[in-house]
């Protein structure tokens, strides 16, 4: 995929493309391909798993071909459908429910195994149906984006009495993959019976109730009632101590009885093939002709026996007022049906109700302790972070890890260390930039890691110590830099100039000596180097070379060149001849100079100049006529050579010179070649 150039040929949008073409090249197969212009895609297939390629595409108009836009890939295969999906059903809030999906990892990746990474998985809801069988519309959820490592989600917003294809996917870098799929059909429990009505009779009350109005799909009797149950008891809270209860039954009455002197609290619920349903409003009323007067109630977690309060059994406990030992349920974070043998629920579970209700599950990548009583003792497990409870946890993110349970916040990894992959559970996953290099905190990549001060390499090393007479002050990839002339260094790793040592006096070592012996006595001195003394050559002496054994004489004759003298011997070379500089602008110099190193050629005013003052020259402004030239500001007869018959035809030039220029008279030709005039023959 490809967006139309910003610039279609006249610095704008302004121009019509006719075409694209698109060159593949490598991953066993190649080729160049023309594209509409109208299109910004090209899908080619055909590539070796795990084979580079490159793609290259440009944009032609009229005016021809534009630049290449190019990258490289790695050919991929969509990766395999997720095995063992299974799909269990979570709970309802009004008309919409969740289901928990669960499911493995791909055995293909992307190259035909498991080792190419993901980019994430997919799980989405596609209801199979319009509506419910009844008023509610079947709505499709938004598709859940998990983590390439996640294997667990709840999908939420499904319509009750639906069925839904629950489809999950892996994406890698090519895209979704094979899906794996499943029917989730969103029966959910029964509502509470209906139209319930006690009537008192001798030491019973006799309780009859109606078909719940939901049984299951959210409207109408959608689901069969298998049976009831009822339970009752002297206070209104029924977590435990029931004066009475019952299961399985099949009509729509039941008969409590009670001698006890006291109002019988009494509730009711359906069970369908779902499971049990909700609970029916408390409802209460006093049998006729009691016999026995309650004169005391036991404490939560005690219940009466032989008119004494016994303590409930190990991990149970009871309401306030119990009167049986059938009062006493587990504790929340206990389990079982039998109070004399409840059982701590296990690591990674937690439950918060009192009685016989099994464990829930921490959500994915959370745990718990043994017997958590509460669902915020889920905490994150290591590798993943989040406040705990029933949030999702989620990855640490590359560069990061977590190496306790809990909600706290995923560490960075620590400098000069990298991690490439997310969910890490220990810093020791944390991966030590290559010798002499280094990467700020939290780096993903290897290439985070760049060369220290001192030594020199690419971004992911290696890294080696700047060589001998070198230095490099910054980290990066940048090349050491050699010593400034003058200095040395002999041990690797230099980190400024300032760790170069200075050669000895009149001596230097240049590019960058890498030892004492490399500084050698400069021009216009004389000794061995090498650490030992340089002496300086004696006025009107000089040497050009390094490490020269003695010094030669300066030349000091008279220039021969006129405007020229001879320079002051500069000690590193032979004095030479240089232009003169005593005189003032626009003269001529008529001598050299004599001596040496004194400017003090002789001169005079240019033509067309004259002396203005002693030290100054002034342009001469007055114009000749024709056969005369300036000559010290005065016009002057020309006198330079004409053949005979000649005459001016200008004024010297340039000016001040003596140089006019002539022609012949009349009657007569030139003859260029000889430089004369000649009597013209006219023919009668």
């Amino acid at each position: 995929n490809w967006t139309r150039p910003l610039d279609t040929g006249g610095g704008d949008q302004a121009y019509a493309l006719e075409q694209y073409e698109v060159l593949v090249s490598g991953g066993g197969t190649s080729g160049t391909y023309e594209v509409s212009a109208l299109l910004g895609y090209y899908r080619q297939g055909g590539f070796d798993p795990g084979s580079v390629f490159r793609v290259y595409v440009r944009a032609i108009n009229v005016a021809g071909a534009g630049p290449w836009l190019d990258d490289q890939y790695t050919a991929l295969l969509f990766p395999s459908a997720p095995p063992d999906l299974t799909v269990n059903g979570v709970g309802v809030n009004g008309l919409l429910g969740s289901v928990n999906v669960s499911f493995g990892s791909p055995n293909n990746t992307g190259l035909g195994n498991n080792t190419w990474p993901l980019v994430e998985m997919q799980v989405q809801a596609t209801p199979l149906n319009a509506t419910n069988g009844g008023p509610a519309p079947c709505v499709e959820p938004a598709a859940l984006i998990l983590g390439p490592a996640e294997r667990r989600a709840t999908v939420s917003e499904l319509t009750k009495g639906c069925a839904y294809a629950i489809r999950v996917a892996a994406v890698n870098e090519a895209g979704p993959g094979e899906e794996a799929r499943a029917v989730a059909v969103l029966v959910f429990t029964s509502g509470p019976p209906s139209r319930i009505n006690a009537t008192s009779g001798n030491q019973t009350l006799d309780v009859a109730w109606s078909v719940p109005d939901d049984t299951g799909h959210g409207f109408g009797y959608a689901a069969k009632v298998l049976s009831y149950e009822i339970v009752s008891a002297f206070v209104p809270g029924f977590d435990a101590h029931f004066l009475d209860s019952a299961t399985g039954i099949q009509s729509h009455f039941y008969q409590l009885r009670s001698a006890f002197c006291a109002d019988i609290y009494f509730r009711i619920r359906a069970v369908t093939r779902v499971g049990v349903g909700e609970w029916s409003e408390t409802r209460s009323a006093r049998p006729n002709n009691c016999t026995v007067e309650i004169d005391f109630f036991c404490t939560a977690g005690f219940y009466l026996l032989n008119s004494r309060c016994r303590i409930c059994p190990t991990f149970s406990t009871s309401p306030d007022f119990s009167l049986f030992l059938s009062n006493c349920s587990c504790a929340p974070g206990y389990t079982g049906s039998d109070p004399t043998n409840c059982t701590a629920c296990a690591a990674g579970e937690y439950k918060e109700l009192l009685g016989p209700q099994a464990c829930d599950q921490c959500p994915g990548n959370a745990t718990s302790n043994p017997a958590s009583p509460l669902s915020s003792n889920c905490t994150c497990v290591e590798g993943y972070t989040g406040p705990g409870g029933l949030v999702p946890c989620v990855m640490c993110e590359a560069g990061r890890y977590k190496d306790v349970v809990g909600s706290q916040a995923c560490t960075l990894c620590p400098v000069a260390s990298y991690l490439t992959y997310r969910a890490a559970v220990s810093s020791a996953e944390c991966l030590a930039c290559p010798s002499n290099s280094s990467s700020p905190e939290g780096s993903e990549l290897l290439t985070n890691c760049s060369c220290i001060p001192g030594s020199s390499g690419p971004y992911g090393g290696p890294c080696p110590l700047c060589a001998p007479g070198t230095y490099k002050p910054v980290s990066g990839d940048e090349n050491c830099t050699a010593c400034p002339d003058g200095t040395f260094r002999e041990k690797v790793g230099g980190v400024t100039a300032l760790d170069c040592s200075s050669c000895p006096i009149y001596s230097a070592a240049l590019d960058g000596g890498v030892e004492l012996e490399d500084c050698r006595c400069v021009p216009g001195t004389f000794g061995p180097g090498g650490g030992t003394s340089c002496s300086l050559c004696a006025p009107l002496e000089f040497t050009d070379e390094y490490n020269s054994t003695g010094c030669e004489v300066c030349n000091t004759t008279t220039c021969d060149a006129i405007g020229s003298y001879r320079e002051a011997c500069p000690n590193v070379r032979d004095a030479e001849c240089v232009p003169c500089t005593n005189g003032p602008f626009d003269i001529v110099y008529t001598s050299p100079g004599t001596g040496v190193g004194d400017s003090n050629c002789e001169w005079e005013c240019a033509p067309g100049y004259y002396n203005d003052t002693a030290s100054s020259c002034k342009k001469c402004e007055q114009p000749c006529p024709v056969g005369e030239y300036l000559s010290l500001c005065e016009c002057v007869p020309c006198s330079n050579w004409k053949p005979p018959g000649a005459h001016y035809t200008s004024a010297g030039h340039p000016l001040g010179f003596d140089r006019c220029d002539w022609s012949c008279g009349s009657g007569l030709d030139e003859v260029k070649d000889a430089d004369t005039c000649q009597v013209r023959c006219l023919q009668s």
